[in-house]
């Protein structure tokens, strides 16, 4: 298939999928972004370069999971450190009523660790958030520059959303060309 022949398939699949988009997504899929999205595809550069992008993204993922994960653990495992200690002196002070007070939240050095923990992980939550948008900045300036139409730095949402569409056109006519 030459050239032309590959443009021409590249465009018809992005038509064809971008009719099965909301209106106001739809409307912004012109001829013209057709087109120049068909031709940033012909050397196949740009598939290469989503590849890298979704696997670096994926191994950021999990990095950013396993690391608050293996946080959570030892927070938990601190905890239960510490209602242990505590334990003995919390029963002898208010009886052996209080015999579970590993696990009971009155216990004021736990409510407070507790209260330090989610805190903590409130602040985790935010840097991960952090580092996943700075990474979608990464790659919305990588693919500007490699020359795929609709790509800039944003923070839109609609424009993000709108990238998120061309990304997945590219991934299925990735897929069908192969």
């Amino acid at each position: 298939m030459d050239a032309q022949q590959q443009r021409s398939v590249i465009a018809m699949e992005l038509r064809r999928l971008s009719s099965s988009l909301p209106p106001s997504y739809r409307d912004r899929f012109t001829s013209e972004l057709v087109q120049a999205i068909a031709d940033s595809l012909l050397d196949k550069t740009v598939f290469s370069i989503i590849e890298s992008l979704h696997d670096m993204q994926q191994m950021t993922e999990r990095n950013l999971y396993q690391s608050r994960q293996d946080r959570t653990a030892a927070l938990e495992a601190q905890r239960r450190d510490l209602a242990t200690r505590n334990q003995p002196l919390f029963t002898s002070q208010y009886g052996n009523s209080y015999s579970n007070a590993a696990g009971d939240s009155s216990n004021p050095e736990l409510a407070r660790f507790d209260e330090c923990t989610k805190e903590e992980l409130r602040k985790i939550d935010m840097r991960i958030i952090m580092d996943l948008d700075q990474q979608i900045v990464q790659q919305q300036m990588t693919l500007e520059r490699a020359g795929v139409p609709g790509f800039a730095v944003t923070n839109k949402a609609e424009d993000i959303r709108m990238q998120m569409y061309i990304l997945d056109f590219i991934n299925k006519i990735q897929a069908r060309l192969q």
